[in-house]
């Protein structure tokens, strides 16, 4: 799992740093606690952004109807907060390395494109949103809180089409999406029925 703020380059040049400090230590306290409280590793903080491991070093069962819950969960803790910002998070599930990088410093992490294509699609999340991997909610469906569901971003996007597009998900609300080039399952976990931007990136051909 990755989390991280929307828009925090501007923020920091609209927003005190004492303020925004406050913010992000507030953001953190929760995520950490919130993490801790489903068994997961939190692996690093970057600057603006968190990164935490499911099923690793030990193993989870469930675990990726907990990284879901957990995903929602902090969303919407968030929400709750009344911050200057709001987070995306991206979510993906696979085989990765595992253990201490770093040489004499070394940390505990993980890496691989399982942790690339998570990673990416953080950033491609819009606020508030939550971007998973297609193995990810396979089967999960059912697990989910009410409320909520995995749904496909679109179908007929070819794999180097890089424009964006406008598919009329209802006559009110049309839904700006794009499919990454060689990621044509990238799933979007959202609270019907608000729905997601997204905007192009490239990403391995993972799934």
């Amino acid at each position: 799992m990755f989390a991280d703020v929307r828009g925090f380059t501007s923020l920091s040049e609209s927003v005190p740093p004492t303020h925004l400090r406050e913010s992000l230590n507030i953001l953190f306290t929760a995520a950490s606690e919130l993490l801790i409280r489903n068994d997961a590793l939190i692996d690093k903080f970057l600057g603006d952004a968190v990164m935490a491991l499911f099923n690793a070093p030990i193993p989870q069962p469930s675990h990726r109807e907990v990284v879901l819950r957990t995903a929602i969960a902090l969303q919407e803790n968030v929400a709750s907060l009344n911050l200057h910002f709001a987070i995306g998070i991206g979510l993906n599930s696979g085989i990765a390395i595992t253990g201490a990088v770093g040489g004499d410093v070394a940390d505990y992490t993980a890496i691989g494109d399982t942790v690339n294509v998570a990673s990416r699609l953080s950033g491609l999340a819009g606020k508030g949103k939550i971007l998973t991997g297609a193995p990810t909610c396979e089967g999960q469906r059912d697990v989910l809180p009410g409320g909520y569901a995995c749904q496909p971003p679109g179908q007929g996007q070819g794999a180097t089409d890089r424009s964006v597009s406008h598919l009329p998900v209802t006559s009110d609300h049309p839904c700006r999406l794009v499919t990454p080039a060689g990621c044509s399952q990238i799933l979007s976990l959202f609270l019907l029925p608000t729905f997601f931007p997204s905007v192009k990136a490239p990403l391995p051909n993972y799934f």
